[in-house]
């Protein structure tokens, strides 16, 4: 089975997130691509903010939400951690400890923010 590949970020035109493709452009734009169904063009575009920029960890947490890098993750009702790349991979980190995010922990963690819209989950 093949891993999805999917990144998000917030546009810059509304301050929405999309999830899709990332595309660098030839001026070192970043956009964010994806198919919508509803519209009769084979791509949308979106240009984002690319310090928002995150990829899909290729987890979902127990209510079924995808888990991106920057999101805020609280495992069991106690522990609060944010998903980052690290080392190669995907982690959850916190000051508490660090705990590599490998499907294990997947049923008992939720998404519940993200370090642009929700900085103060973690204390910034």
């Amino acid at each position: 089975m093949m891993r999805e590949i999917l990144f998000r970020g917030k546009r810059i035109d509304n301050g929405e997130w999309v999830e899709g493709y990332l595309y660098v452009t030839h001026n070192g734009e970043y956009e964010i691509g994806s198919y919508d169904p509803g519209v009769k063009i084979e791509r949308m575009t979106y240009d984002v903010d690319p310090d928002t920029v995150g990829q899909y960890t290729g987890l979902k947490d127990k209510n079924g939400k995808r888990i991106f890098e920057g999101d805020i993750v609280r495992a069991d009702n106690s522990h609060i951690s944010q998903a980052v790349f690290w080392h190669g991979g995907f982690c959850l980190y916190c000051e508490c400890h660090k705990n590599h995010a490998d499907g294990v922990y997947a049923d008992i963690i939720e998404v519940i923010g993200n370090i642009h819209d929700n900085p103060e989950l973690i204390g910034g």
